[in-house]
């Protein structure tokens, strides 16, 4: 059985997703305009990334275009990522913080785990990653999403938003 505020939780952070990548400039993400210098892949469109039919973050934004996945930067990402649950506030990309006027802290139920696909780490550009993760709440099955990933201009990895995935 589904708790009610998971179905909110999902539909919030869906939305920090979508916003804050358009507030960078990834509208090439979505099938849109791609950002300077880029170079077109295949992509998912909203609606195949939402319904969870994107199977994995390489097949939302087109492998053949990504750059290699520093090994440094997936330890790191996956590091914020496993750390999130604990410290939200600490996590959370600025840029999604600032844009919803959030509490981090408020999105996620107590005893919430993380668990990171590694494996699954792609690159976008310099800045920003997709990855598999599960979440757990306690009481229920883990729920398989993809995190958008972005690193700020300190070099830290942050966590930008989730899409549901299969």
């Amino acid at each position: 059985m589904t708790k009610p505020w998971s179905r909110v939780v999902v539909a919030v952070l869906a939305l920090l997703l979508v916003a804050g990548l358009v507030a960078a400039g990834v509208t090439g993400l979505f099938g849109g305009r791609a950002r300077s210098g880029s170079t077109p892949g295949p992509q998912a469109s909203p609606a195949t990334m939402a319904s969870g039919t994107a199977t994995s973050p390489a097949a939302a934004v087109g492998s053949s275009s990504a750059p290699p996945a520093d090994p440094a930067d997936v330890a790191a990402g996956t590091q914020v990522l496993t750390s999130f649950p604990s410290e939200p506030s600490k996590y959370l990309a600025e840029q999604a913080r600032d844009y919803f006027n959030v509490d981090p802290a408020a999105v996620l139920a107590p005893g919430t785990t993380i668990a990171v696909d590694s494996s699954s780490w792609t690159p976008l550009d310099q800045a920003g990653a997709m990855v598999r993760i599960e979440v757990t709440v306690p009481g229920a099955a883990p729920t398989p999403y993809t995190a958008v990933m972005v690193k700020e201009a300190d070099g830290t990895w942050k966590v930008m938003g989730t899409v549901a995935a299969q």
